[in-house]
């Protein structure tokens, strides 16, 4: 039988049409042959390469206007496309053809897309087999049909009399051969089609395979409850949730099993299972000061449109901080003396100098058991303030306090917020800046006992104003590409400062802004807060 189409109208020859050509015979070309209405309108006519053709070296194409000469043809030497034009000239009812021949074509599965060009239709499919071929019998179906995922076994089903081949196609893209079974290795719309010699092939409805997902579960083991993550892609990581707390402990992070013997790191850790993850607690009685844990990540950081500095990304391991400066009465209880300009046993210490903070820090160190990171030699005082020592740092990984990173300060500042360099970890909204902390505008001109205001998301109190808080680093320009866990550079004239203080101004107690200051000066509006592992 002939096998002819009607195009009428504007409308129809605007549509694309992708066929697919099954040659009737070893060597014998593979054609279609249907009419349109041209309406004395101009349309060009592309035959293309389709996702589902890669074609042979040496085939050969042609179109033909019936009645008339041949007007294109071509030799196919890769990815091929041709334009034909049909001029207005050319009115009332016109017969194509297309005709695939090929040097060594036997039994062959190929597509084009035929374009009639307009621009007012979008890609539709239409089957294109050979003239004479007859219909096949049954009907060709996939199980299963619904919610499949990557990964699971696909099965076509063909119940009519003929025996025939199957051939798999993902997104028009051939994937398997002569086989009703086909197990999907990623996400796509698949088919089936079945063919047999002297009969049309048949094509089955599209099923949807979707990627694997899962889900991670977190068991708090008593603290306060963190939310599943849900739709995880297989192999991809997550995101550390914001710490739970619990009351007498301090949280020390996510493990694989009830036993806790092996930490979840988030980075580089990825997700290939639906699995659940234990909190770890430590008792608060082995700190002699209150901890919040805060979680591994990275600080992207860098302002350079604003102040000049270079963009740059830190990937920081998890570490704990303390969660309120340190106190005045705390200080004295561990060095001996109370520096501060302004009194009061829960008011944070200032009037201390960075060496008075470090050698703090490994005081508190030996109080409660832990190793001292810092090495102090050549200790030069002026009454009891540290004006100048020697401090050196065998090894960061010890258990012992010390005081936070420039980055570790800011990272824990934003509270897990995306940094914002007009803002704060509530947004860049001023007004609610005196919810948080005590600065020129409402501080009456003095500090404040800590914790009064509201703390951020990971539970840090006064983060902005109330004092200056020493950091461990000297001052410089970021690095462009610094290390995981960066120290700052290994030497320099200022240590820096963040958050702040009473006496400054709101755009001063924002994460982003870096004071300096000589590690031998001291004043009643620099104190300091400490971190560990």
């Amino acid at each position: 039988m002939k096998n002819i189409v009607k195009i009428v109208g504007i409308i129809t020859l605007a549509a694309v049409i992708g066929f697919s050509f099954t040659a009737c015979g070893p060597g014998s070309p593979a054609e279609r042959t249907y009419t349109n209405e041209v309406n004395g309108q101009e349309y060009k006519l592309k035959i293309i390469q389709s996702r589902s053709f890669t074609p042979k070296i040496g085939d050969n194409y042609e179109l033909t206007i019936v009645g008339t000469t041949k007007i294109s043809s071509g030799t196919v030497t890769g990815y091929t496309s041709g334009t034909f034009t049909l001029l207005p000239s050319r009115t009332g009812a016109e017969t194509f053809k297309v005709t695939v021949t090929g040097n060594s074509i036997d039994s062959f599965d190929q597509a084009f897309q035929i374009t009639w060009d307009d621009g007012t239709k979008e890609p539709g499919p239409e089957d294109f087999t050979c003239d004479g071929d007859e219909e096949l019998t049954g009907t060709i179906s996939i199980l299963p049909n619904a919610d499949v995922k990557v990964g699971t076994e696909l099965t076509a089903t063909y119940n009519g009399t003929e025996t025939v081949t199957y051939q798999w196609r993902q997104d028009y893209a051939n994937v398997g051969t002569n086989s009703n079974k086909y197990t999907p290795t990623e996400a796509g719309s698949y088919t089936v089609t079945v063919s047999a010699t002297g009969y049309n092939p048949k094509t089955s409805d599209a099923v949807d395979v979707t990627a694997v997902t899962y889900t991670v579960t977190f068991n708090n083991n008593g603290g306060s409850v963190v939310a599943q993550i849900t739709d995880i892609s297989s192999g991809d990581t997550i995101n550390e949730p914001i710490p739970p707390t619990k009351s007498g402990f301090v949280f020390a992070g996510w493990y694989k099993e009830v036993g806790l013997v092996n930490a979840w790191n988030f980075v580089p850790d990825t997700v290939i299972a639906n699995i659940t993850l234990y909190a770890k607690w430590i008792s608060n009685v082995l700190y002699s000061i209150e901890i919040m844990y805060i979680p591994s990540g990275t600080l992207d950081r860098g302002y350079v449109e604003i102040i000049g500095e270079l963009n740059h990304t830190i990937s920081l391991s998890a570490f704990k901080m303390s969660k309120y400066q340190i106190t005045q009465e705390l200080y004295n209880e561990v060095m001996g003396y109370n520096p501060s300009w302004f009194t009061g046993v829960n008011l944070p210490v200032e009037q201390v100098t960075w060496f008075d903070a470090v050698y703090f820090c490994n005081e508190l160190s030996l109080r409660d058991s832990l190793t001292p990171v810092y090495v102090i030699n050549d200790i030069e005082k002026s009454e009891d303030n540290i004006l100048n020592a020697t401090v050196t740092v065998p090894d960061w990984n010890v258990s012992g306090y010390r005081l936070p990173t420039d980055a570790q300060w800011e990272y824990a500042a934003w509270g897990g917020e995306v940094p914002n360099f007009d803002g704060w970890h509530f947004g860049d909204d001023s007004s609610l800046l005196g919810d948080y902390a005590w600065f020129d505008s409402n501080s009456g001109d003095t500090t404040h006992p800590v914790g009064e205001k509201l703390p951020n998301q990971y539970g840090l109190y006064d983060m902005h104003g109330n004092v200056w808080e020493w950091c461990w680093d000297w001052y410089d320009t970021y690095l462009e590409t610094p290390g995981a866990n960066y120290t700052g550079p290994v030497d320099g004239t200022w240590r820096i400062l963040r958050g702040g203080g009473w006496d400054i101004s709101a755009e001063f107690t924002r994460p982003s802004f870096r004071h300096i200051s000589d590690p031998v000066q001291r004043g009643f509006y620099w104190g300091f807060r400490v971190v560990c592992p």
